[in-house]
């Protein structure tokens, strides 16, 4: 039994697993070859399909290259027609810049001419009742004298040739008195004026006298000396008859005038004695340089706020007779500065100096600096849009003048001192005239703020000055 086969099954079962593991090898093999078809398959799409998408970035950045070379034609093309816009903006800018500057021009002639009959009208009012104009005469008039005619005129008022006489120059060391006169209302003077009139007591050299004359002092000067300006005085207001005033002074006593806004920086001695020595008897000031070629637009503007004259100088009475025709004949069309004042005489000097040019008689003009080396401030604007205004020195009316290279000299030292007035500093100015407008309605309402009162103790009393101006009548 030992010996008895029992292994026939084992091997039966031995061969039943090697079967079975050929058929799982067989089944193995049929996957595995259908996984790799799969994963070729997939492989070979995934290839495809890379090779499309990779393909389409090139044709698509050709695309772009193509775009971007077409916009870069259109952006060089749009840079030139910005450069153009812009360009052509410029040249408008400029046009309205300088459209604009004319219209500003055009403005400010505008408003001064305004502004001046605004400041005339409100003047005139505020005249009535206080001697000018219409108002009621200082002689107790009760009502106002009608205005003559130019022909009642003409035979009332005698000719200058028939009020001049003879007269002969002082030698030159008495050509100029050494006396200044000033007027104002009364003897009682704002102290914003009367510390100008310090200066010319304290800085003029000894042996100098001062007189300030009175609106009633003046009166009396032309009832008592200059009759046949009478009715013409009568018919002024405060600013022409203060005009007039100085005139008067000048011929009647001789000597120096001064406004009460001006102030004396150093002795006028030397340049009288020096006008005397060139044989001149009287002398005027001119305004500065920016107001005569910016705003009156000639090459010189006589002042009245300085005046100096031997006694009795003849001019004086020329230029009281031109004032007397413009007032009384309204050819000063309402206006001091035309009929009494700056431009009147301006047109005396014109005139005198074409009759008597290189004789004894003719009158020495100081430059601008000697008196007058201050602008008016109120005019800084005025002045500022002139000069910034490139092409003003090129209008016509100052080209027909032959004042474009003054206007351009004027303008460069302006623009040097920072359109700020300025005194030079090489001791040029004798003088200094601070503009203070006591004639605008603006400076009374200041005047009022000082409470009116007697601020400066006169060297003379009103019985001296009027004595000595009597004893001065009679002696002529």
């Amino acid at each position: 039994m030992m010996h008895k086969r029992v292994a026939a099954p084992r091997d039966h079962d031995s061969s039943t697993g090697a079967e079975l593991l050929d058929d799982e090898k067989v089944h193995s093999r049929l996957w595995y070859h259908i996984g790799i078809r799969y994963i070729l398959l997939a492989l070979t799409v995934t290839v495809t399909v890379l090779i499309l998408v990779a393909g389409f970035p090139a044709a698509s950045a050709l695309d772009e290259l193509e775009s971007l070379s077409a916009e870069g034609s259109k952006a060089n093309l749009m840079k030139q027609r910005i450069a153009a816009i812009l360009q052509q903006q410029r040249q408008q800018r400029q046009q309205r810049r300088e459209q604009q500057q004319q219209w500003t021009l055009e403005d400010t002639k505008a408003s001064e001419l305004v502004t001046a009959r605004h400041d005339l009208s409100a003047f005139q009012q505020r005249l009535q009742g206080r001697g000018g104009g219409n108002a009621l005469s200082w002689w107790g008039t009760s009502e106002p004298e009608p205005r003559p005619t130019f022909a009642e005129l003409s035979k009332s008022l005698p000719s200058f040739e028939e009020l001049s006489t003879d007269w002969k120059p002082p030698a030159a060391a008495d050509a100029f008195p050494r006396v200044l006169h000033q007027t104002w209302r009364t003897h009682m003077v704002p102290p914003r004026l009367a510390v100008f009139m310090r200066s010319w007591r304290e800085r003029s050299a000894s042996g100098w006298s001062f007189r300030l004359h009175t609106d009633e002092d003046n009166a009396a000067l032309v009832q008592s000396r200059y009759s046949w300006l009478h009715k013409s005085y009568l018919m002024m207001n405060a600013i022409q008859r203060a005009d007039v005033a100085r005139l008067l002074y000048m011929h009647a006593f001789g000597g120096v005038y001064a406004d009460l806004d001006v102030e004396l920086l150093a002795p006028l001695d030397a340049l009288l004695n020096q006008t005397a020595t060139l044989g001149a008897s009287a002398m005027l000031g001119q305004e500065p340089l920016p107001h005569a070629v910016l705003l009156e637009r000639q090459p010189r503007q006589i002042c009245n706020a300085v005046l100096a004259s031997a006694r009795g100088h003849p001019f004086w009475l020329w230029a009281l007779h031109m004032a007397a025709l413009r007032v009384s004949t309204d050819q000063g069309w309402g206006d001091p500065v035309g009929s009494t004042g700056p431009r009147m005489l301006e047109q005396a000097v014109i005139k005198w100096q074409a009759r008597h040019a290189n004789t004894e008689l003719s009158l020495q003009i100081a430059q601008p600096d000697t008196f007058f080396p201050l602008w008016d401030s109120m005019q800084k604007e005025t002045f500022e849009a002139r000069c910034l205004f490139n092409d003003y020195a090129n209008q016509s009316e100052i080209l027909l003048a032959s004042l474009s290279d003054l206007v351009v000299s004027t303008c460069d030292r302006l623009r040097a001192e920072g359109f700020t007035p300025t005194i030079p500093p090489d001791g040029s100015a004798l003088a200094a005239h601070h503009w203070a407008h006591s004639w605008m309605d603006s400076f009374s309402d200041r005047f009022q703020e000082d409470k009116v009162r007697d601020v400066l103790m006169l060297d003379q009393t009103n019985d001296q000055m009027a004595g000595e101006q009597a004893q001065l009548g009679h002696e002529q």
